[in-house]
């Protein structure tokens, strides 16, 4: 197996997937697909980032299960007809949004916890 196809592997975990969703670009272009299912030029564009760029994380996103893709053919008047590759999202993005937010509430719900336990730590040992 070759050192790019080792990199190309998912692991498959919850953590692994939660690194690849909150990268900045993918996550913006998860939000964009989220909306509506787009060809690379329009994501570039929405984006302001290079196609090259968007293509790599797109190959990510893809790998990792996050967006699909498909071949349709162009209904623009500039390009009727050309075959365009369109990206949508999978349901995987709502289960792992769905997780993320479940692991930060019982973060907070933790930290709520300690926060109350030192302030009445701190009040008993000023009240002696």
């Amino acid at each position: 197996m070759s050192m790019s196809e080792q990199l190309k592997k998912p692991k498959g975990t919850f953590i692994d997937d939660a690194h690849t969703l909150l990268h900045p670009i993918r996550y913006e272009l998860i939000e964009l697909l989220s909306e509506k299912p787009m060809h690379i030029n329009g994501l570039a564009k929405a984006l302001g980032q290079e196609r090259r760029l968007v293509t790599h994380h797109l190959e990510i996103l893809e790998i990792y299960g996050f967006v699909t893709s498909k071949r349709a053919l162009s209904e623009e008047p500039s390009s009727l007809g050309r075959g365009l590759k369109i990206y949508q999202v999978t349901d995987k993005v709502a289960e792992v949004k769905s997780a993320l937010g479940q692991q930060l509430n019982e973060f907070l719900f933790l930290q709520a916890g300690l926060m109350k336990d030192v302030k009445y730590r701190s009040f008993s040992k000023l009240s002696v």
